[in-house]
């Protein structure tokens, strides 16, 4: 029996009709470890806006750091 481009058409159809064969079809035809992309990616995500907002977190901290050691240098000057 042969697939034909007919056959190919019906099954997208069929797919389109009924989303939960898609579901199915894509376990049997992908590997876990792309099936596990989406999440993955979604945990780097996460994992950015993290780092990001960490980062926002040590310039703050460094431009405290530079104002004190600008006031530190005035009062050594100063003396």
């Amino acid at each position: 029996m042969t697939f034909t481009v007919r056959d190919y058409h019906d099954l997208v159809s069929l797919l389109y009709r009924y989303p939960e064969w898609r579901a199915e079809l894509r376990e049997l035809i992908l590997s876990e470890d792309f099936l596990e992309l989406p999440r993955s990616v979604q945990e780097l995500i996460e994992a950015q806006k993290r780092t990001e907002e960490s980062l926002k977190e040590l310039i703050e901290v460094q431009k405290r750091a530079d104002h004190r050691m600008d006031r530190l240098e005035a009062s050594v000057q100063e003396l």
